[in-house]
């Protein structure tokens, strides 16, 4: 606008006023004049150019208007408006957070739009992928490994580092009553027999300066200091009571007591989530290392403890499966007690040579440890009699021919005499008091279910087949029995298999395979024991009543007939298992099925046998008193057998009871492999009625030893008291 106006004003002084163009709004004709000042005009390019003066005649004059409004000064609004803008610009602070925020929201976007064009070109087929943004950050935004957030603790390692700080609690505690030990300034008191002086309290008349505070050394007053600064901190003796947290207010931990930071003293397992082996069981073995260094190091707990910790971490650490645990740790265990054996040898052999070197200088010690402490019992008892107790009567010792008197055993196994209650509980026979020969029997309800209402057929008691029989109670089809001859019991389960199982004892098949031994004929117990005659009771012979009897062990073998199981054979042993009486029996009926397996007997056994079951009663209550033990195994199949009423009975069936109780057993031979070490019943060729009988007695032996010194205890006891 200034250039125009210089112009035009330039223009109009040096233009004739009549000449077009010269007025004061007019610009000037400068394509005329700058031809004219070139020294060439428009004759010399012979072309004119069009004249538009007129035109901008016709233009409003808006520098006359923009002039008066710069130069209007006077306007008070302009003027306030002027100086608000000149405040607003002298106040303002440029803000540094609000760059960062900008590049934060130009690098997100930035980002975005990468995303965005990486999503485009994965969805694309004929574009490459594009790795996520994570890959493509740079060093300086990823968090380095050491600034990563820490894992949180499991409760099991929080609880460890709470039983860490109550050890260290108490080994500050322990060093720092060593240290006042070390530093005390009093007088050890000694064996001698001078007089100490009396010494008056501060501030007493007997002292020139009352008041005064002890004079103590610089150790004493370090160790009171920090005495005074750990009480609080240390105090294990202090004890919280218990309280319920108001609501909103914090918890108050209890303060643990010496007792249990006793307990605690003991190195702990680290917990390891990922470890392979329980912390428990680590633990326990952890004790036990612990036990066995503490005798290498004569109970030195500093160098013990971490000698435990660092052998059960070592086998840890090596260990990759449980079981390889197990193994490195016991043989650890056998290591340390060679060791702490061989350290105690050290020890005896290093006091027995400083004994000897200074056994001529009056006693004097040459670094030897040595108890000062001796007891009457030490000299009584020697070692043993410092952790026990003493008496000047020998222990008893009980020996075989101790337990073989005959009435030691007949007093001590009264107390394993049968109830009448058990009697009949267990299928007993027992007298019939209406009706003498005649004997009453408890009957299994599960054995009458297998009974059929014809008469002229059964159910076999092995393969469970029904099948017909005549008058005599024999087989009229010719069919073999195929059965199982072990009872099932339930397997435990393994990968294999699965789950428990229920199987066969002789084939380990299942409850519905098929049996895996063969009989000629079917079988069944057919016998009705109370409507039966012939039973006889034992007679109670004459003399005084305060006599012992006699200890018998009888055992009975049984073959199927064709009405049931019937006497075959009967051994009876003493007290000392010497035999007695030992027959074959020929049964009533005809034998259908020797039962070998079982009995032992075959047909060759029984062919010129004439013995009947009348003959064996009568020998049989000759030997035996009413009040004379009989010790057997499931004793009343054999007393049903033998037709033979007694009621002074021992049966290891009932003193061994099984674990699930009535009217489960245990079988013989498993009681004489548990308890006798002994294996019986294994022959093929079957049972044999001494070797049953004389695992009886011996069972019932070892009972009597055992009460024997239970009761010799209690009598040691009550002599001591008294």
């Amino acid at each position: 606008k200034d250039k125009r106006r210089s112009q035009a004003d330039s223009g109009s002084s040096g233009k004739d006023p009549g000449t077009p163009g010269g007025g004061g709004g007019q610009l000037p004709d400068t394509t005329t004049t700058s031809f004219s000042d070139g020294g060439g005009g428009p004759d010399d390019d012979n072309e004119s150019l069009p004249d538009i003066s007129e035109e901008l005649n016709e233009l409003p004059d808006l520098d006359a208007d923009l002039d008066a409004m710069f130069n209007d000064t006077s306007n008070d609004s302009f003027a306030a408006g002027d100086d608000e803008l000149q405040r607003l610009f002298n106040e303002y602070r440029p803000e540094q957070g609000n760059n960062k925020a900008a590049k934060a929201k130009a690098s997100k976007e930035g980002g975005s739009s990468s995303k965005n064009s990486s999503n485009t070109a994965s969805s694309s087929p004929s574009k490459k992928r594009v790795a996520h943004d994570g890959a493509t950050e740079s060093g300086e935004t990823r968090r380095p490994l050491h600034m990563r957030k820490p894992q949180t603790k499991t409760p099991a390692q929080a609880l460890l580092d709470r039983y860490k700080k109550i050890q260290q609690m108490t080994q500050h505690k322990d060093m720092e009553k060593q240290l006042e030990q070390m530093t005390s300034e009093e007088p050890t008191p000694g064996p001698s027999n001078r007089r100490i002086a009396h010494q008056p309290r501060p501030g007493g008349s007997g002292q020139s300066g009352s008041g005064a505070p002890p004079v103590r050394s610089k150790a004493m007053q370090q160790l009171l200091a920090r005495k005074a600064s750990t009480t609080s901190r240390y105090d294990t003796e202090a004890s919280t009571a218990a309280q319920t947290a108001g609501k909103g207010g914090s918890r108050v931990a209890h303060t643990p007591t010496s007792a249990a930071a006793a307990v605690l003293a003991k190195p702990i397992v680290t917990p390891d989530p990922h470890s392979k082996v329980p912390t428990n069981v680590r633990q326990r073995y952890l004790d036990s290392i612990v036990e066995e260094c503490l005798k290498i190091y004569d109970n030195d707990n500093a160098q013990a403890y971490p000698r435990a910790e660092k052998e059960e971490q070592d086998c840890c650490r090596k260990a990759s499966t449980r079981m390889i645990y197990l193994n490195l740790v016991v043989n650890k265990i056998k290591k340390l007690r060679n060791e702490a054996e061989q350290a105690k040898a050290n020890r005896s052999n290093a006091g027995n040579a400083a004994s000897s070197q200074s056994g001529g200088a009056g006693g004097a010690a040459s670094g030897a440890k040595r108890n000062m402490l001796t007891t009457h019992m030490q000299v009584l008892a020697g070692k043993p009699g410092s952790i026990g107790t003493w008496s000047i009567e020998k222990p008893v010792k009980l020996t075989d021919e101790d337990i073989n008197d005959q009435d030691l055993m007949y007093n001590v196994m009264k107390k394993f005499i049968l109830t009448e209650e058990q009697l009949v509980s267990n299928g007993f026979p027992r007298p019939d008091p209406e009706e003498p020969g005649k004997a009453i029997v408890k009957v299994d309800s599960n054995v009458t279910a297998y009974k059929p209402s014809n008469p002229n057929r059964r159910i076999c008691s092995r393969c469970k087949t029904e099948y017909r029989v005549d008058d005599n109670g024999k087989q009229i089809d010719v069919e073999d029995c195929v059965y199982h001859w072990g009872r099932q019991h339930r397997q435990r389960g393994n990968r294999a298999l699965g789950g428990a199982q229920t199987v066969f004892y002789c084939c380990q098949q299942g409850p519905d395979s098929q049996g895996c031994q063969v009989g000629k004929a079917h079988v069944t117990d057919v016998l009705d024991y109370n409507n039966m005659r012939g039973f006889v009771s034992t007679l109670e012979r004459g003399g005084s009543r305060s006599a012992g009897g006699k200890v018998f062990a009888l055992d009975c073998e049984m073959c199927y007939t064709t009405q049931g199981n019937e006497l075959t054979r009967v051994t009876v042993i003493d007290h000392s298992g010497e035999v007695v009486y030992e027959n074959l029996v020929k049964p009533d009926n005809e034998i259908v099925d020797y039962n070998t397996r079982f009995s032992g007997i075959t047909e060759e056994d029984l062919k010129d046998v004439t013995t009947t079951i009348v003959q064996v009663q009568a020998v049989l209550l000759l030997k035996f008193d009413a009040k004379d033990i009989l010790i057997g195994h499931s004793l009343e199949s054999d007393l049903k057998a033998l037709k033979i009423l007694h009621s002074t009975v021992v049966d290891t069936s009932v003193v061994f009871p099984h674990r699930m109780g009535p009217p489960f057993k245990r079988a013989l031979r498993f009681l004489a492999t548990d308890y006798l070490k002994r294996i019986i019943q294994s022959d093929e060729g079957g049972h044999d009625s001494k070797e049953d009988a004389l695992a009886c007695l011996d069972l019932m032996k070892m009972k009597v030893r055992e009460e024997v010194k239970r009761l010799s205890k209690k009598a040691r006891i009550q002599a001591m008291y008294q």
